[in-house]
């Protein structure tokens, strides 16, 4: 099961933008994804290997402005048995772009030692509490979900054309609250991303059913009460 994942623990590590792991060359640089993102140079296909930089570049910036909804791989190895040079498996763009965002948290999957994880990434890996498994959320139409650092349970799940809805507070009855966005990516982020220690509501939504709030593609000096 994907864990939040905190950035700056992860980047002490493994840091994409720093290191070039690709062996890309030149080094894909911050000054090369500004001007992808603003010259529009789109990468929209997974790459792997030491291609040149500009096709990292360009997928770093893809997934800067579009997102993504997958977790990535960590291997943080067993003491006295293995200890990896490099932890990301698999997920090295999404990490970048996660850096060059500032975001707080990435979800990713843990593998090696639960110790070790808590040591390096300060987070222990937990399965969701009751009143639900893992299962369940599955059948409920779930697609994804995390506590929360408030201890909440919060999970996503796909709409109709593409929309997400993000849930929180889950329980035997349903749950407490809940917010809509403009497609699936922004809420699987939002979940991942969502800090309660400094905000009660996700970021990036358009549509809050409760309060009947709106915003125009997430941003909150739009937002405006629907009547």
């Amino acid at each position: 099961m994907p864990i939040a994942i905190p950035v700056s623990k992860l980047l002490a590590l493994a840091n994409p933008l720093a290191t070039n792991p690709w062996g890309a060359r030149p080094k894909p640089s911050r000054k090369g994804i500004e001007q992808a993102i603003a010259q529009r140079r789109f990468q929209t296909i997974p790459i792997t290997g030491p291609l040149p930089a500009r096709y990292h570049v360009e997928r770093i910036a893809f997934l800067i402005e579009y997102g993504w909804s997958d977790p990535i791989s960590i291997d943080v190895g067993v003491p006295g048995f293995n200890c990896p040079t490099w932890v990301v498996e698999d997920g090295n763009h999404r990490l970048a772009a996660a850096a060059y965002r500032q975001d707080q948290y990435i979800a990713g999957e843990v593998s090696g030692s639960l110790a070790r994880a808590l040591e390096w990434l300060g987070i222990p890996v937990r399965e969701p509490i009751p009143p639900y498994s893992i299962e369940q959320l599955a059948e409920m139409g779930y697609t994804a979900w995390r506590l929360l650092p408030n201890g909440d349970l919060a999970a996503v799940s796909r709409m109709t054309f593409n929309n997400g809805r993000l849930f929180a507070g889950l329980n035997l009855y349903g749950y407490e609250d809940c917010w809509c966005f403009d497609s699936y990516e922004k809420a699987w982020q939002a979940l991942w991303n969502w800090d309660t220690a400094t905000t009660t509501e996700p970021t990036g939504w358009k549509r809050h059913p409760n309060s009947g709030r709106r915003r125009e593609k997430g941003d909150p000096s739009t937002e405006y009460v629907a009547r």
